[in-house]
């Protein structure tokens, strides 16, 4: 949780995938894909360098499905809905002061 996603963070330059509310008493949070390992392509990079762990999707995979839910300190949560279909991409999330979460989302 709380990771941006290949997309998001190749893509649309969001590197993050929580917020806290205004009050700290909750947190927006994204759901990240799986972790792959992957070492460099050359073969003095394969030697060299240890695999590295990034969230991306492999070949031949789809993107991620991302999904986000606010987290209460109480143990609550609560799934933020949109039309996922038309628009798949979670672009950015604000919340301002007057404590409404702000879900920018796009379509591919």
């Amino acid at each position: 949780m709380g990771s941006a996603e290949f997309i998001a963070a190749e893509e649309m330059h969001r590197q993050r995938g929580y917020w806290w509310s205004p009050d700290g008493s909750a947190i927006a949070s994204s759901a990240p894909m799986p972790r792959r390992w992957r070492r460099g392509t050359s073969p003095i990079q394969r030697i060299r360098r240890r695999a590295t762990a990034h969230r991306y999707p492999a070949a031949g995979t789809d993107n991620a499905t991302v999904t986000l839910h606010v987290l209460s300190l109480d143990g609550g949560a609560v799934q933020v809905q949109w039309d996922a279909d038309a628009f798949p991409y979670l672009a950015d999330v604000a919340w301002p002061a007057d404590k409404q979460l702000l879900v920018t989302v796009q379509s591919r």
